[in-house]
């Protein structure tokens, strides 16, 4: 999760991830992989690696994806943290 929009270095994803490479996922990827289409992906609750841009901790709320298309998640930065650490990812 990025708090520079458009700005994620693939590289430095790809060593935090230990990968040899990372890119971005096309529609039909993060379809096939998370079960909903780009826009309403769930900031929560996925069991995939998270990377939380510490960017975002300046923040008092950051907004994301909750799972329907028609509704998004206001959430503390930090409790945004906390969860993601409580599901060991």
């Amino acid at each position: 999760m990025s708090g520079n929009r458009g700005k994620v270095n693939f590289d430095k994803m790809a060593d935090i991830l230990d990968c040899t490479k990372v890119k971005m996922a096309s529609p039909q990827e993060v379809q096939k992989v998370t079960g909903f289409e780009v826009g309403s992906v769930p900031m929560v609750g996925l069991p995939l690696p998270c990377v939380i841009d510490k960017q975002l901790f300046s923040y008092d709320f950051i907004y994301g994806g909750s799972g329907q298309p028609t509704f998004t998640l206001k959430i503390e930065p930090q409790a945004l943290n906390e969860l993601k650490s409580d599901s060991n990812i």
